[in-house]
């Protein structure tokens, strides 16, 4: 792990070193508008909020810079890939599901257009399939880790300054306390009306962690527009993919 997390940090601080050279030559060549560099990215920006800091408090540095990158890196592809491959996995062995969701599918969207965020409020059981889905198989098992910035007690437990906190996704998603009807099995039902969980919104107490914990607290409602492009891209293609053989 420590050597591939070396690699990653000496292919970042190269793509960060080519990228800045290569706004430097832009700039010289006067490729610019407005003052700054007509071909403007993310990493761009970073690198001009960067150099145009107030104090060093304020100021990016290139660890941060890496650290934001190797975020978008790793959240934004292998986790909806991993939902996808996962949710298809479970309703393959539950065909009626699989058939009521086409059902739900072809009644609200059809099969002459993609799935929009308008739909999503009237694809009740695509979003509990989503839901129960990031339940049993959360993409990131274990949290992305964090330090305690001070001491601090939790349900009795004492969390000295400094110590590297890590949340068991995975084991929270099944515990029988907060799941109590067959937690290891795959209901979607349990989040549709007259289930335990029918409403479920990550504002309730903490039981489907998947994306929902510190600053990047991403919740099931404020990701509607990524979730549309999930739908879209993946679940309503593979539930017609499975039903109907293509």
């Amino acid at each position: 792990m420590k050597k591939l997390n070396q690699k990653f940090d000496k292919f970042l601080g190269m793509f960060i070193a080519e990228h800045r050279a290569e706004l430097t030559s832009e700039r010289h060549k006067g490729a610019v508008e407005d003052g700054k560099p007509c071909n403007r990215d993310l990493l761009s920006v970073m690198l001009e909020l960067q150099e145009n800091a107030d104090g060093e408090d304020d100021k990016l540095t290139d660890i941060d810079i890496k650290a934001l990158l190797l975020s978008m890196f790793s959240a934004g592809s292998d986790s909806n890939s991993i939902l996808a491959e996962w949710a298809l996995a479970e309703l393959i062995r539950v065909p009626d599901v699989l058939s009521r969701a086409q059902t739900e599918l072809d009644s609200v969207v059809g099969r002459d257009r993609l799935v929009s965020e308008s739909d999503l409020p009237n694809l009740p059981l695509l979003q509990a399939i989503i839901k129960e889905t990031l339940r049993l198989h959360p993409p990131a098992p274990i949290s992305i880790p964090r330090m305690a910035v001070e001491d601090c007690e939790v349900d009795g437990y004492l969390i000295p300054k400094g110590a590297t906190l890590l949340l068991n996704i995975w084991a929270i998603g099944r515990d029988p306390v907060a799941w109590p009807d067959t937690p290891l099995a795959f209901r979607p039902d349990r989040f549709l009306p007259g289930g335990r969980h029918e409403g479920w919104t990550s504002r309730e107490p903490l039981r489907v962690a998947a994306f929902r914990h510190g600053k990047k607290d991403v919740r099931w409602d404020e990701s509607r527009p990524a979730l549309a492009w999930d739908v879209n891209g993946y679940f309503g293609a593979l539930v017609r993919l499975v039903l109907t053989g293509g």
